[in-house]
């Protein structure tokens, strides 16, 4: 069985997920126009090391249902 993998490196802006969560669309939909399988992002791309703050934490799963919501723009499986 073959998979396409993208593999996903870039500059994070710590403490900003909404401009991390934007540059993230951007590569999904790269991804998804080469038909990948799997899509890999880096550790703490969305707010980079929290550190301790935990406001940055996904507590509500606002970043979660992001993810969710491209994988049905995209018709994609996360």
């Amino acid at each position: 069985m073959k998979f396409n993998i993208a593999v996903v490196q870039f500059e994070i802006t710590q403490f900003s997920p909404d401009q991390n969560l934007i540059k993230a669309e951007e590569f999904v939909k790269q991804a998804s126009s080469l038909n990948a399988d799997i899509i890999l992002f880096p550790e703490d791309f969305v707010t980079g090391p929290i550190f301790g703050k935990y406001e940055f934490a996904d507590s509500e799963n606002k970043y979660c249902k992001f993810f969710q919501n491209l994988a049905n723009k995209y018709k994609l499986t996360f």
